[in-house]
């Protein structure tokens, strides 16, 4: 068996409030944040003087119903009464956690010793014993994971990670549900790793701008991490906001001690949101400026690159079942999406296609019939073992923008349907759709002459592709095309106001 090393981050970071704290009261107001998060914070505690320590500290998350679990050796703390009702935490500018991963069915536990460098982390803790107010500031933070083993595998890994530390401040409030409240600034970080297994090997350097998050969440008591639908409905929600500068990542990859692969990524600017609570799983954002560039010897004969000049996502989906039915909405665009000349190259060599940058919209929304909690691992894996079919319908959908521009053609479709989920013989298996859907188009048989010209497509083809646009679209102007397609509540069905079915 070999070992391996691998260096992450471990953040125990709560974050701000006022009043009169002592430090027993921050030692317990920790272990109710772990607490709700399905884990438990224990160790040996003392009180001397103003001072209060903690040693032997372990956090451990106990797997209900599958058994098994997670356990930490924590860093000694060492908690001081500053006498005007607040309270400084710190840990050693340098301590070793060991991690031990029992999980069922395999032959022995994971483990693994995280070695971590926070030179002058300052916590101070402040507010009343049940309202606690952390500002934490470190400077620079560093973290190795060493002797990671993983019974039945071989493999080597290392990660090395050095960030330039972080600031902030969080609130925790127990009043029954536990909530955490927390707006921090991450600096910028370096990530280098490797992996190795048989012949092939992989290195990669990440290097990350700053980002700040903030974060609202709720926990309600008794959560179990493996079915989280009783604490989604008894008012379990996070929020949260991510805002980052960016970040480049290098990949080479190689076999045989040869490289046979290296690949970039460069990610803008971006911001996102995510939410979860009782009505869903919810992220929208944005982000902008993102490349590619691969190459690889056994593939290309050229190094290949792409670009984006802007992304969007805004998703939403249920996460508990309802006899309602609940909304949806997928929606993601890439603007600007531009291929390199090695690109192009491999399939119009002579340049005859037109090579604007391409604009892809694809955005539909509605309502489904959701009978699946989410979130409930076991019957999860329950039905995958028994390969029962999910219980979700779609009732309901909206087709806000198909768009695409490209070649210098344009396409765009829009619509709205509703499904009777009681008739499934009328479209033979799948419920019986009504509504509406336009597509417009133009540019399309100027697209053909390109690609017929590129070599792509043959000229019968092309004649046979024109021939149908002609039968089933209305021409509107020079070049462009309309079709609309009607389904009405008998299941007739209408291209063009001409009955097809």
């Amino acid at each position: 068996m070999k070992q391996s090393s691998l260096a992450i981050p471990f953040l125990l970071v709560p974050g701000l409030a006022m009043a009169d704290v002592a430090a027993e009261d921050v030692w317990t107001n920790m272990q109710a944040l772990y607490g709700a998060w399905g884990a438990e914070m224990s160790g040996s505690t003392a009180r001397s003087g103003d001072t209060f320590t903690v040693t032997d500290a372990v956090l451990a998350v106990t797997f209900p119903v599958i058994e098994g679990g997670v356990r930490m050796t924590l860093p000694d703390m060492t908690l001081v009464d500053l006498g005007d009702g607040t309270v400084s935490i710190s840990m050693p500018d340098t301590y070793l956690i060991e991690v031990t991963a029992t999980i069922p069915q395999m032959d022995g536990p994971i483990t693994a010793d995280v070695a971590v460098s926070q030179p002058g982390m300052q916590i101070v803790a402040s507010g009343e014993p049940r309202d606690v107010t952390y500002v934490s500031d470190l400077s620079s933070y560093e973290a190795i994971l060493n002797n990671l083993v993983v019974p039945g595998e071989d493999f080597d890994v290392t990660v090395a990670m050095e960030s330039a530390g972080y600031a902030g401040e969080s609130r925790v409030t127990v009043d029954g549900d536990v909530t955490m409240t927390s707006n921090m600034t991450y600096g910028a970080t370096t990530t280098i790793a490797s992996f190795t297994a048989d012949a092939i090997g992989q290195s990669s350097t990440t290097n990350s701008d700053s980002m700040s998050v903030q974060a609202t969440a709720v926990f309600p008591p008794d959560i179990n991490i493996l079915d989280l639908t009783p604490a989604l409905k008894a008012g379990l929600s996070v929020d949260m906001t991510f805002d980052s500068g960016g970040s480049t990542s290098s990949t080479t990859t190689t076999f045989g001690g040869e490289p046979s692969s290296e690949q970039l990524q460069i990610m803008g600017p971006s911001n996102y949101r995510m939410t979860i609570d009782e009505s869903g799983f919810a992220i929208i954002g944005e982000g902008a400026d993102a490349a590619i560039e691969m190459s690889d010897q056994n593939m290309f004969p050229v190094p290949l690159s792409f670009s984006i000049a802007g992304s969007m996502i805004n998703v939403a989906i249920p996460l508990v079942a309802s006899d309602d039915p609940q909304p949806f909405s997928y929606a993601i665009s890439l603007t600007g999406l531009e291929l390199s000349d090695g690109l192009w190259g491999m399939f119009d060599p002579a340049a005859a296609l037109d090579r604007t940058p391409a604009d892809l919209v694809f955005d539909v929304s509605g309502t489904l019939g959701w009978g699946l909690d989410t979130l409930n691992i076991p019957a999860l894996m329950e039905m995958s073992e028994t390969g029962a079919m999910p219980p979700i319908s779609i009732e309901s959908l909206d087709i806000n923008a198909i768009d695409m521009t490209a070649l210098g053609a344009m396409v765009a479709a829009s619509g709205a349907f509703t499904f009777d989920n009681s008739d499934m013989a009328t479209f033979g298996g799948m419920p019986r759709p009504e509504g509406s859907a336009t597509a417009k188009a133009t540019g399309l048989n100027g697209m053909i002459d390109q690609l017929v010209g590129a070599g792509l497509l043959p000229e019968d083809q092309a004649g046979m592709g024109r021939m149908f646009m002609g039968m089933f679209a209305q021409s509107t102007g020079d070049d462009a095309l309309e079709s609309t397609v009607e389904v009405d509540a008998e299941g007739g069905v209408y291209l063009n106001g001409q009955r097809m079915r």
